[in-house]
C-alpha cells in the first residue's frame, strides 16, 4: 500500500468483527418504527437532486439523532401478513395508498410534505410554492401535544405547503409571509390565520398525523431544533406503548435495535459519530456513562468490548443498563 493510514482505520473495525463474527450473522431489525422510502415520484425538492433525497435524509437524521430505533424499506405487503408488524409507519413526503388500509385496522401514521397523501383528508384549498413562504412562520397552539416547543412561540419554515381545509384546532397555525425590511418596520403587519400546518385525525381503529410541508427537507437543510422536537413530539403522541428505546446518549451516538431470533439475542449497537465532519471523519471523542432503557424482558446485558455483563434494572416493561464508556463502536448483547 502506498498509502498505509487507511490500512490502519480500517484494522481495528475488521479485528473486531473477526473476535465477535457470530453477532454479525442473521439480524434482523428490532425496529417498530418503519420510515418509508421511495414512494413520492413528484419531483419535488425532496424527491432527488444532487443530494439525494433530502426529506427522507432529513427524517433519518431526526430519528437517528433522537435514538429512534427504525427500520428502512419501500415494501408494504407485510401489512396483509402481519399488519402488527409495526406500531408506526413515518412517510417524509406523501403516503400511499395501501396505507390507508392499514390505519383502518388500527395502525398509526405520520406523514409529511406538500405531496397530497392519498388517503382520506380535509379539502385541499392551495398548494403553496416554496418561493411564496419566504418569512413565514408556523405559530405554536397547543403546546400539550409539542411539549418540546414550551419556550417557543415561532416556528420558520420555507417550503411549499399544501393548505387544507380546516378541522378542530391546529397545533400549528400559519404566520403569512410579512415585512422583512427595514430593519424598524420587520414583521409590522404580522398577522394570524386559522391555516393549518398540522392535522391529526382518529382514522378508523388507527391515528394519523399530517405535517403538510416538508419538514424533513428543512431539516436536512438547516437542522433547526424545532424542526426535529415537533417530528419527536408527534412520534410520541403516536406510539402506543411509548418509545422502544430511551437513553441520554448525544446525538451524535447512533444506535441500532437488531435481533437474532435463533439465538434468542438482542443487539444494541453503539456508533460514536462524534468525528464526524462533513466530508472528514477524525478520531471520536470518548463518551461515557450512556444509560439506555430497552423495552422488554431481559435477564442480562453483556458489554461486549469489555467481554463482561452490566448490571440491569427493570421497571415498567423497561430494562435499564449503563454503558460506562463508548470508544468508536461497541454491542451491547441482551438476553
Amino acid at each position: 500500500q502506498n498509502d498505509g493510514n487507511a490500512v490502519k482505520g480500517a484494522r481495528p473495525a475488521f479485528q473486531f468483527h473477526k473476535d465477535h463474527e457470530d453477532l454479525y450473522v442473521r439480524q434482523e431489525s428490532a425496529a417498530r418504527v418503519l420510515l418509508l422510502e421511495g414512494q413520492d415520484a413528484g419531483g419535488g425538492r425532496g424527491a432527488g437532486g444532487r443530494d439525494g433525497d433530502t426529506s427522507q435524509r432529513g427524517f433519518f437524521r431526526i430519528l437517528s439523532e433522537q435514538h429512534i430505533p427504525f427500520a428502512m424499506m419501500s415494501d408494504l405487503s407485510w401489512i396483509d401478513k402481519d399488519p402488527s408488524r409495526f406500531d408506526l409507519v413515518i412517510c417524509p413526503r406523501g403516503a400511499p395508498a395501501a396505507l390507508d388500509r392499514y390505519l383502518r385496522q388500527g395502525g398509526r401514521v405520520l406523514v409529511a410534505g406538500a405531496t397530497k397523501p392519498d388517503l382520506d383528508l380535509p379539502p385541499v384549498v392551495k398548494v403553496w410554492k416554496r418561493q411564496e413562504t419566504r418569512s413565514a412562520y408556523w405559530r405554536v397552539q397547543d403546546r400539550a401535544l409539542l411539549p418540546s416547543l414550551k419556550d417557543t412561540d415561532l416556528v420558520f419554515f420555507y417550503s411549499d405547503y399544501l393548505e387544507l381545509e380546516p378541522r378542530g384546532k391546529a397545533g400549528l397555525t400559519l404566520v403569512p409571509p410579512s415585512m422583512v425590511g427595514p430593519m424598524e418596520k420587520v414583521h409590522e403587519d404580522m398577522k394570524d390565520t386559522t391555516k393549518p400546518g398540522l392535522y391529526l385525525a382518529d382514522y378508523g381503529k388507527g391515528k394519523l398525523a399530517y405535517i403538510p410541508w416538508d419538514v424533513g427537507d428543512l431539516y436536512y437543510r438547516a437542522s433547526a431544533v424545532y424542526h426535529s422536537a415537533i417530528v419527536g413530539d408527534l412520534v410520541d403522541y403516536l406510539l402506543p406503548k411509548g418509545r422502544q428505546l430511551k437513553t441520554n446518549a448525544h446525538p451524535m451516538v447512533e444506535m441500532t435495535l437488531e435481533q437474532q431470533k435463533q439465538q434468542g439475542r438482542t443487539l444494541v449497537h453503539f456508533i460514536n459519530l462524534s468525528g464526524s465532519s462533513q466530508t472528514a471523519y477524525h478520531p471520536a471523542i470518548p463518551m461515557s456513562n450512556i444509560q439506555v432503557d430497552v423495552a422488554g424482558n431481559f435477564s442480562s446485558a453483556r458489554m461486549v468490548s469489555a467481554g463482561r455483563d452490566l448490571p440491569i434494572k427493570k421497571a415498567g416493561g423497561y430494562v435499564t443498563f449503563t454503558l460506562p464508556s463508548l470508544d468508536t463502536y461497541d454491542v451491547v448483547v441482551l438476553r
